[in-house]
């Protein structure tokens, strides 16, 4: 089997995987394997229903076949199951999550043995839906605030903020499919594969450390939400904390017990809460947006505000200054998936770069017109005043900004512990910790320790739109455009060599 397969091919082919018990199986390209037990030969043709069995007897002095054909059809199912469960894969992979988390897109990113599907069976309208999960997230919430930082004219949010979203999502999405390219080139099913194939194993400590970076981002950027969240919860209920209480508040009584729980993944059916808060978050916005109900002088919650809360609009406006550049970079880390860009290529059935284009023309399309959407409403609300976390803005006696803040707090809520072990298995991953010294005493001193960091960090930078700003003009950048170009440049240099 050649090393490099040709753009052309949409057969994926599958290099051999060590097993648990160390021996070595050529896995076949198969369709629907779990549902219609069939699988393909070496020479593509396909046979049917055909069961395997696992006969690597422990204590045999003869190494015997990993996989064997057998006649009976009784025994069919259990052997089945017994082989799929053997079988470790040995490469890295980043668990998806429904959510992200500073800059609006799915959060989770970590690096843990997970299957990958040999032949994918995703629908274009799945990854669709499930690429714009991944994206959305709750730090979207601070594109208003981003353009109040250079201009307060209605017209000039409006047109501005629809260029560069629209454009940053064509050019996100095209580095999407970048990675796609890199990972049919060279055969990879993560990126940190596509890195190790292309530039090699030295340098692929960075990959790891940006990739680490991402959920680190995250977990500050929900424990500003959360601790703001709850906070206007309690003023609503007459109770008035301030940040710091309701950040060591919700800290303690709820981040610690989560992030201690020894099954973390039972939280993760609880993700998709993220993906319908913010949609519904975007519909009350637009409500309130119309309704007149924040409107000087006389809108029902007008006088509910501080004067730096209150909708203001003027004639400013510097899109030409560095002012705008904030806004960009929160753009930037609102497009960010493309950790996962090889899991989400390797799941599409029938898989071709043309159909995956198909996915993420969708997805980015759809998640840039519900971030312009919440922009656009924010903003028209409230204009330069518009805060950096836009819930901030209204009133604590609305009850459709409650309902809002309440989802939010949730899908947050959940989704933090996700995003934190994501960090903290790159710190592991990073630092090489063998998996004997990761005893549960260990493991809790390491999120102890992390927490406290985190929470520490989080007193002094409570800016959402800074953290955003901040993670987009650099992770993202780097995962988004550096890396991509990097990676693809040597992939079609080594094609280029090995047709030579």
């Amino acid at each position: 089997m050649r090393l490099l397969p040709r753009l052309g091919d949409e057969t994926h082919k599958d290099p051999s995987r060590t097993t648990s018990y160390g021996s070595t199986i050529n896995v076949a390209s198969s369709k629907n394997v779990h549902q219609n037990n069939n699988y393909r030969d070496g020479d593509g043709d396909e046979e049917t229903d055909t069961p395997f069995s696992f006969l690597a007897a422990q204590g045999s002095s003869q190494q015997k076949p990993f996989l064997e054909r057998m006649d009976s059809n009784s025994t069919h199912h259990s052997q089945l199951s017994t082989l799929l469960e053997s079988v470790k894969f040995a490469h890295e992979t980043e668990i998806t999550t429904s959510n992200r988390g500073a800059a609006g897109s799915l959060v989770s990113v970590t690096q843990q043995q997970q299957h990958i599907p040999l032949v994918g069976g995703a629908t274009v309208l799945s990854e669709v839906i499930n690429i714009t999960k991944n994206l959305l997230g709750a730090g979207v919430l601070s594109l208003s605030g981003g353009m109040a930082l250079f201009t307060d004219q209605s017209l000039t949010a409006v047109t501005t903020g629809t260029l560069w979203i629209m454009l940053q999502a064509a050019m996100f999405g095209y580095f999407a499919i970048v990675i796609a390219k890199v990972c049919h080139m060279t055969d990879s099913r993560t990126i940190r594969e596509c890195w190790e194939r292309t530039l090699g194993r030295d340098y692929a400590v960075a990959i790891v450390v940006v990739i680490g970076l991402n959920p680190c981002q995250g977990t500050l950027a929900y424990s500003a939400i959360l601790s703001q969240t709850f906070q206007s919860l309690c003023a609503s209920l007459g109770l008035h904390l301030s940040y710091l209480k309701s950040l060591f508040f919700v800290t303690l009584v709820a981040l610690v017990p989560l992030c201690l729980m020894k099954n973390i993944h039972a939280l993760a059916p609880f993700s998709v809460l993220g993906t319908a808060s913010v949609v519904l978050t975007a519909v009350g916005m637009v409500w309130r947006c119309v309704d007149g109900t924040y409107r000087a002088p006389d809108g029902l919650y007008y006088q509910d505000l501080s004067d730096e809360m209150r909708p203001h609009f003027g004639t400013r406006q510097e899109m030409g200054s560095y002012k705008i550049m904030p806004f960009l970079c929160m753009i930037f880390e609102a497009y960010v998936m493309h950790y996962n860009s090889p899991r989400f290529y390797m799941e599409l059935r029938d898989r071709s770069i043309g159909r995956f284009a198909k996915c993420i023309g969708g997805s980015f399309g759809l998640s840039a017109f519900i971030y312009l959407t919440i922009a656009l409403a924010g903003f028209l609300t409230f204009g330069s005043n518009s805060d950096n976390y836009i819930l901030n803005n209204y009133s604590p006696r609305d009850p459709v900004a409650t309902a809002c803040r309440i989802l939010i707090g949730i899908s947050v809520l959940t989704i933090y512990p996700i995003a934190f072990i994501g960090f903290r298995d790159s710190i592991l991953d990073a630092f090489e910790v063998p998996i004997e010294h990761q005893t549960p005493r260990y493991l809790n001193n390491l999120t102890l320790i992390m927490l406290s960091l985190i929470t520490l960090t989080a007193t002094f930078v409570t800016d959402l739109g800074m953290i955003n700003a901040v993670g987009g003009g650099t992770i993202a950048v780097a995962m988004v455009a550096i890396f991509p170009y990097l990676m693809f440049q040597k992939a079609v240099a080594q094609q280029q060599q090995q047709q030579q």
